[in-house]
C-alpha cells in the first residue's frame, strides 16, 4: 500500500504487502535488507530521499534500523548527486513512485553481475550433478525427509522413530564413517537430543522460522543452540563443528553445514577476514553478508525449491531455507565430482 510518509520500512516492498526493515549501511543510508533500495534522511522530520542507485548490502557493524528512529519524513526523489540529494519535489502519487523505482539502477559494485552469474552457475552444477539418481532415493533427499519430519511432526510421540530419522540423515550425510565416534553408537544415543528438540517444539516453535535473513537478531540464539547440542551429543575431546552444524541444518534448517567443502569456500571468500573453522558470530555475520550480496538469487531459489515429502510429493508449503541454498553453494563450489563428503 502506498504511503507518502516514510514509516521506516522499505516503501518498495510495502507495495507488495511486505514489511521489510531498512538498516543503516556504511554510507549512512538506510538500505532495504531485501531489495537494496536506499533512503537518505537529508532533513530529519522533513525529507526521506529515495536514491537512484541500490546498495551493496555493506551494513554497519552496529545495527540501526530506520523504523526505530522514524520521524514521518515525506518520500522524495533524488534530484542532485550530493547532499542533500533532494529539492522541494515530493512523489505525487503511487504511479509516480513506481515509475521512479523502475528506473533505479542496480548495485554500484562492479563485480556484482559476475558474482551473481557465478552463484547461479554453482547452484545449477549442484542440482545437475545430483540428478543422476532417482531424486526420491538420492542421499541428498535425506535432508528433505529429516527437515520435513522435525518441522512438521511432534517428535515426542515416537522417540524411537525420531532417533532413527535423525540417525539415518547423519549416516547418509557422512557422519557415521571413518574414525568418527558416532559410528560406534546405536540410534539410542540420540534420545537425549530428541527430547531436547521435542521441548523446543513445544516452547520455542519460532526457532523453525529463523533463517539467514534474520541472523542479526539471532546470533546469540544460534550460538546457544550450538553449545547446547554440543553438550548433549559430543563426547570429550571429539570434533564437533561438522556434526553439530549438520544436525542444526537437518533439524532446523537455519545454518549451513560447516563441512570441509563449505569451510574452504567461505574461507576463500572471506580472504582471511573471518575463519569458518569454528562456529562463531563472525562466521554467521559473514554468511549474512553473503546473503545480502546475493539475496535476489537466494530468495528466488528458496521460494522455488520445495521440500520433498516421504510420500514422493513436494510440499507446497515448505521450501528450502536460505541457509540450505547457501549450504548447497558452499559445498558445490569446492566439490570434486567423484569424491565423497
Amino acid at each position: 500500500m502506498w504511503n507518502q510518509c516514510f514509516d521506516g520500512y522499505c516503501p518498495e516492498s510495502s507495495l507488495k504487502g511486505d514489511k521489510v526493515k531498512m538498516r543503516l549501511n556504511s554510507n549512512d543510508f538506510f538500505e532495504s535488507e531485501k531489495t537494496g533500495l536506499q533512503i537518505a534522511i537529508s532533513y530529519p522530520g522533513v525529507h526521506a530521499v529515495v536514491l537512484k542507485f541500490r546498495g551493496d548490502g555493506k551494513f554497519r557493524n552496529t545495527i540501526k534500523y530506520a523504523h526505530e528512529v522514524e520521524n514521518g519524513e515525506l518520500l522524495s526523489p533524488q534530484l542532485v548527486d550530493r547532499f542533500p540529494y533532494c529539492g522541494d519535489e515530493l512523489f505525487g502519487d503511487e504511479a509516480q513512485f513506481v515509475t521512479y523505482i523502475s528506473q533505479i539502477v542496480g548495485s554500484k559494485c562492479n563485480n556484482k553481475t559476475n558474482d551473481s552469474a557465478d552463484f547461479g552457475n554453482t547452484i545449477n552444477r549442484y542440482r545437475e550433478f545430483n540428478s543422476d539418481i532417482n531424486i526420491f532415493n538420492h542421499r541428498n533427499s535425506s535432508f528433505d525427509y529429516c527437515y520435513n519430519y522435525f518441522r512438521n511432526v511432534d517428535i515426542s510421540i515416537d522417540v524411537e522413530k525420531s532417533c532413527l530419522a535423525l540417525g539415518f540423515y547423519l549416516a547418509s550425510w557422512g557422519m557415521l564413517r571413518g574414525s568418527g565416534f558416532l559410528l560406534q553408537r546405536s540410534y539410542k544415543y540420540y534420545e537425549k537430543l530428541i527430547l531436547y528438540v521435542a521441548k523446543q517444539q513445544k516452547e520455542k516453535e519460532y526457532l523453525w522460522n529463523i533463517d539467514v535473513n534474520s541472523y542479526p537478531e539471532n546470533y546469540e540464539q544460534l550460538q546457544t543452540i550450538y553449545e547446547e547440542i554440543k553438550e548433549i551429543v559430543i563426547e570429550p575431546a571429539k570434533a564437533h563443528l561438522t556434526i553439530i552444524t549438520k544436525i542444526m541444518l537437518g533439524v532446523y534448517g537455519f545454518v549451513p553445514a560447516y563441512d570441509s567443502y563449505f569451510i574452504k569456500t567461505f574461507n576463500n571468500l572471506s580472504k582471511g577476514k573471518t575463519s569458518f573453522n569454528k562456529f562463531s558470530k563472525q562466521s554467521l555475520e559473514a554468511i549474512y553478508q553473503f546473503y545480502i550480496e546475493h539475496r535476489s538469487e537466494i530468495d528466488k531459489l528458496s521460494n522455488d525449491i520445495h521440500v520433498l515429502n516421504f510420500d514422493g510429493k513436494f510440499d507446497d508449503n515448505n521450501h528450502y531455507t536460505r541457509a540450505k541454498i547457501i549450504d548447497m553453494y558452499g559445498f558445490q563450489k569446492n566439490f570434486e565430482p567423484g569424491a565423497f563428503i
